[in-house]
């Protein structure tokens, strides 16, 4: 019994058979497109979140490695990790970093890649998680954000997006627009980061002039992105909101 005792305790001390991986949430479709008349001067912003649990009872040292691929230079964009109040951002003369973050027992923390696009073009990073107690089982993921002229987007013959009003708007903006054909629609607004907002719009329509209601009491002034998508076209237009 004593030695049973002992053994426990043993492990209790060192942790041994107590280490356990800790569980990560990616995003379901890590690339965003987001079409504009302008940049803003401060870039577009878009981020991809990461949300960890260690369920365990050891602290577990976590490795991200991010690698930019393809599309301006880090000197150009940026591209950044971020948790909790600190961002590791790649330098210009960078191609590549890695960053190790400890993950506390029974913790949870939310992690994202940052990418602020600052031209009419398409930035590609890939993001490696690897996680102390899984070495064999790294998350690998190529995360892109893609920023359109609205000026050289096709318009499709399916789908004419008309101008919402009033815009700007407080708090309520129409959202008119024209279906071809009867079909699924769906509306969402966005913000200059990418972030959906709000989905002022979700169901099947016929044929016809249609228009979406949407409310932005809850949201600050700023300057939103609003996109209409049918199964086969997806247009876009910016919409104001001043309060």
């Amino acid at each position: 019994m004593r030695i049973a005792i002992l053994a426990l305790a043993l492990l209790l001390t060192s942790g041994t058979g107590l280490a356990q991986c800790s569980s990560f949430g990616v995003p379901a479709i890590p690339d965003t497109t987001v079409v504009l008349g302008e940049i803003p001067e401060e870039g577009v912003s878009h981020r991809f979140y990461y949300p960890a649990i260690n369920e365990g009872f050891q602290d577990e040292t976590i490795t991200f490695t991010v690698t930019h691929l393809s599309g301006p230079s880090p000197a150009d964009w940026n591209y950044q990790l971020c948790w909790d109040e600190v961002c590791r951002r790649m330098l210009p003369f960078e191609s590549s970093f890695s960053v190790e973050n400890v993950l506390g027992s029974e913790a949870v923390r939310w992690y994202d890649v940052e990418l602020i696009g600052r031209s009419f073009e398409a930035g590609v990073v890939e993001l490696i998680i690897s996680r102390e107690f899984c070495p064999e089982t790294p998350i690998v993921q190529t995360l892109s954000l893609s920023l359109l002229d609205e000026s050289s987007v096709e318009q499709p013959t399916t789908l004419e997006l008309q101008a919402a009003w009033p815009n700007p708007f407080n708090p309520l903006a129409h959202i008119p627009f024209h279906l071809e054909r009867a079909g699924a629609v769906r509306v969402d607004v966005y913000d200059l980061s990418g972030r959906l907002v709000g989905t002022p719009l979700l169901g099947s329509l016929p044929a016809g002039r249609h228009e979406a209601l949407f409310d932005g009491s809850g949201l600050p002034s700023g300057r939103y992105t609003y996109t209409v998508r049918t199964e086969d076209s997806s247009l876009s237009a910016p919409l104001t909101l001043i309060k």
